[in-house]
């Protein structure tokens, strides 16, 4: 199983004013995996949380956030599944971004109650990256419990997948089919215990081996 890397595009909303393109039907929009928005204003951030399909909704969190972030605003987009994103690098660079990070991502957390948080590097160098356990160990000193710290590494993350799959690849996001014969053997999770049945059937359609029927009860007269 190879190693598949994702496309994303991250677009600043700053003019409610101006029409961003990001209807499902936009190809440029389609052509890549995952779409973040990063709002600058307060009417853009509700915007995001309430109208806009979009998989992510990242804050610049080495400065002040400029609006209030309130639970109303917030659990519109925890309930249509959009997950907003912890970006830790640029903290890394100077001790008022680390502050502004902690106050900001603390404020986060308490109207997300820790739901839907993902954390990342968005970092540009490798220097700037941190491994797992140190994530998980910063992110339980902002007030998250070790168990959802491990999620936003790895659930949340895999969870932002599904949602940008659903996105792209289904009406209204309401369904999608595809025949099972069309999905990689990487893919046959999807049919859960519906794969044991298909391949029940394919190794009785293969057996062609005639059946002999015994007649038990002639059997046991004869050898008596």
């Amino acid at each position: 199983m190879g190693l598949k890397q994702y496309s994303r595009l991250t677009l600043v909303l700053e003019d409610t004013s101006q029409n961003y393109g990001l209807s499902g039907n936009n190809p440029q929009v389609l052509s890549y995996d995952i779409l973040a928005v990063q709002p600058t204003t307060e009417k853009m951030f509700q915007s995001a949380c309430s109208t806009l399909d979009v998989d992510i909704i990242s804050i610049d969190m080495s400065s002040k956030i400029p609006f209030y972030l309130k639970h109303t605003t917030v659990g519109q987009a925890v309930e249509r599944g959009i997950f907003f994103e912890i970006c830790y690098s640029a903290a890394l660079k100077d001790a008022s971004a680390r502050r502004n990070l902690i106050m900001n991502a603390k404020s986060l957390i308490r109207v997300t109650r820790g739901r839907n948080l993902i954390i990342t590097s968005q970092a540009r160098k490798a220097m700037e990256l941190r491994g797992p356990y140190d994530m998980v160990n910063f992110a339980t000193l902002l007030g998250i419990g070790q168990s959802a710290a491990k999620d936003c590494l790895s659930t949340n993350c895999r969870a932002v997948l599904f949602h940008a799959e659903t996105r792209r690849n289904t009406t209204k996001a309401v369904f999608s089919a595809e025949p099972s014969e069309n999905l990689q053997d990487t893919e046959q999770w999807k049919l859960g215990n519906k794969r044991k049945k298909i391949n029940l059937k394919k190794a009785r359609a293969t057996d062609k081996r005639p059946r002999v029927e015994t007649d038990t009860a002639a059997e046991a007269e004869t050898g008596s």
